[in-house]
Protein backbone atom coordinates (compact mmCIF):
# COMPACT_ATOMS: atom_id res chain seq x y z
CA UNK A 1 0.00 0.00 0.00
CA UNK A 2 1.26 3.67 -1.09
CA UNK A 3 2.06 6.18 1.78
CA UNK A 4 -0.21 9.12 1.23
CA UNK A 5 1.73 12.68 0.97
CA UNK A 6 0.57 15.81 0.56
CA UNK A 7 3.48 17.61 -1.15
CA UNK A 8 1.96 20.83 -2.24
CA UNK A 9 0.40 22.60 0.96
CA UNK A 10 0.35 22.65 4.61
CA UNK A 11 2.46 23.33 7.08
CA UNK A 12 4.55 20.22 6.71
CA UNK A 13 5.10 20.35 3.20
CA UNK A 14 9.19 19.98 3.80
CA UNK A 15 8.70 17.50 6.01
CA UNK A 16 6.44 15.66 3.52
CA UNK A 17 8.66 16.46 0.59
CA UNK A 18 11.56 15.23 2.30
CA UNK A 19 9.47 11.74 3.03
CA UNK A 20 8.93 11.19 -0.20
CA UNK A 21 12.85 11.61 -1.25
CA UNK A 22 13.20 9.31 1.31
CA UNK A 23 10.40 6.55 -0.11
CA UNK A 24 11.58 7.15 -3.74
CA UNK A 25 15.18 6.37 -2.74
CA UNK A 26 14.14 3.14 -0.51
CA UNK A 27 11.93 1.88 -3.35
CA UNK A 28 8.57 2.05 -1.42
CA UNK A 29 5.60 3.51 -2.72
CA UNK A 30 3.94 6.92 -2.51
CA UNK A 31 1.09 8.92 -4.00
CA UNK A 32 0.06 12.39 -3.62
CA UNK A 33 -3.38 13.12 -1.82
CA UNK A 34 -4.88 13.64 -5.31
CA UNK A 35 -3.19 10.17 -6.86
CA UNK A 36 -1.90 11.98 -9.68
CA UNK A 37 2.20 12.10 -8.70
CA UNK A 38 2.79 8.53 -7.78
CA UNK A 39 6.64 6.49 -6.93
CA UNK A 40 6.78 2.89 -7.01
CA UNK A 41 8.83 -0.25 -8.00
CA UNK A 42 8.14 -1.40 -11.35
CA UNK A 43 6.57 -4.66 -12.25
CA UNK A 44 5.99 -6.04 -15.18
CA UNK A 45 5.53 -4.28 -18.55
CA UNK A 46 3.50 -1.05 -17.76
CA UNK A 47 1.63 2.30 -19.72
CA UNK A 48 4.37 4.96 -20.63
CA UNK A 49 2.06 8.19 -21.38
CA UNK A 50 3.63 10.97 -22.90
CA UNK A 51 7.32 9.99 -22.89
CA UNK A 52 8.68 10.40 -25.69
CA UNK A 53 9.39 6.97 -27.48
CA UNK A 54 13.75 7.57 -27.31
CA UNK A 55 13.57 7.03 -22.90
CA UNK A 56 10.67 4.00 -23.22
CA UNK A 57 12.94 1.23 -23.26
CA UNK A 58 15.45 2.74 -20.82
CA UNK A 59 12.20 3.72 -18.61
CA UNK A 60 11.06 0.11 -18.64
CA UNK A 61 14.20 -1.71 -17.64
CA UNK A 62 14.35 0.47 -14.41
CA UNK A 63 14.00 -0.58 -10.92
CA UNK A 64 11.73 2.35 -9.55
CA UNK A 65 9.75 4.88 -11.28
CA UNK A 66 8.39 8.49 -10.53
CA UNK A 67 5.08 9.30 -12.49
CA UNK A 68 2.83 12.25 -13.27
CA UNK A 69 -0.06 11.46 -13.91
CA UNK A 70 0.57 8.31 -16.25
CA UNK A 71 3.47 9.58 -17.49
CA UNK A 72 7.18 8.32 -16.17
CA UNK A 73 9.02 11.70 -15.04
CA UNK A 74 12.20 9.93 -13.34
CA UNK A 75 13.58 6.57 -12.78
CA UNK A 76 16.10 5.34 -10.90
CA UNK A 77 17.86 2.51 -13.67
CA UNK A 78 19.68 -0.89 -13.08
CA UNK A 79 22.86 0.63 -12.25
CA UNK A 80 21.51 2.84 -9.37
CA UNK A 81 21.02 5.99 -11.50
CA UNK A 82 18.43 8.27 -11.12
CA UNK A 83 17.38 9.74 -14.98
CA UNK A 84 15.08 12.38 -15.49
CA UNK A 85 14.70 13.23 -19.13
CA UNK A 86 14.73 16.53 -20.49
CA UNK A 87 11.16 16.89 -21.36
CA UNK A 88 8.89 19.37 -21.13
CA UNK A 89 5.10 18.45 -20.70
CA UNK A 90 2.46 20.84 -18.66
CA UNK A 91 3.03 23.14 -15.57
CA UNK A 92 1.67 20.57 -13.54
CA UNK A 93 3.88 17.77 -14.20
CA UNK A 94 6.71 20.87 -14.65
CA UNK A 95 6.34 21.18 -11.17
CA UNK A 96 6.43 17.23 -10.39
CA UNK A 97 9.67 17.26 -12.39
CA UNK A 98 11.13 20.23 -10.39
CA UNK A 99 10.28 18.38 -6.80
CA UNK A 100 11.99 15.14 -8.42
CA UNK A 101 15.02 17.27 -8.75
CA UNK A 102 14.97 19.19 -5.92
CA UNK A 103 14.02 16.29 -3.88
CA UNK A 104 14.93 12.90 -4.91
CA UNK A 105 17.84 12.82 -7.07
CA UNK A 106 19.72 15.78 -5.33
CA UNK A 107 21.15 13.09 -2.97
Amino acid sequence: MATILSLAHGRDVREQRARMAQLARGGQPWKNSGGTFTGAPTTGVWATGRLPQEFVESARSARYVIRSYATPIAWLDRDGQWVVPDVTYSPTTSRHQSLVRCHVTAA
